[in-house]
């Protein structure tokens, strides 16, 4: 993976636009405390991978030149690949730029309880389709 960063004395304001299928994400930070509520150093804190998306491209380029258009939007808090995409610092934020398809889902906050519960019984051998 590769990493970009501009030094932040810089007084010009900068923005990145991504192109076609990319995505701008927001990374998340860590809390860098411990369980009893000391501070760790940053060097110990692991990176999440999750973030906000705050730009997206056109879309895909078909062979014909018409764009699929992006599934992911402005706003949405994503699941990210591992080790994917280009790691960017700007104005003292973390952001990485990647495609759209390396992206593993959106994360939704909700107060439903999530049915964990996984059938383990196999379905009778009469019953299957012949």
């Amino acid at each position: 993976m590769r990493s970009y960063s501009r030094p932040s004395s810089s007084r010009s304001s900068r923005r990145i636009i991504p192109w076609n299928d990319h995505v701008l994400v927001e990374r998340r930070r860590k809390e860098a405390r411990s369980a009893g509520g000391l501070m760790l150093p940053e060097q110990n804190v692991k990176q999440l991978n999750e973030g906000v998306v705050v730009a997206v491209g056109k879309g895909k380029r078909t062979m014909d030149g018409k764009f699929l258009p992006m599934t992911i939007k402005v706003g949405d808090n994503v699941l990210m690949m591992d080790n994917r995409g280009t790691e960017i610092k700007l104005d003292d934020k973390d952001y990485i730029l990647l495609r759209e398809d390396e992206i593993l889902g959106i994360l939704e906050d909700t107060d439903e309880p999530i049915d964990a519960t996984v059938s383990t019984e196999l379905p009778d051998v009469k019953d299957l389709p012949k």
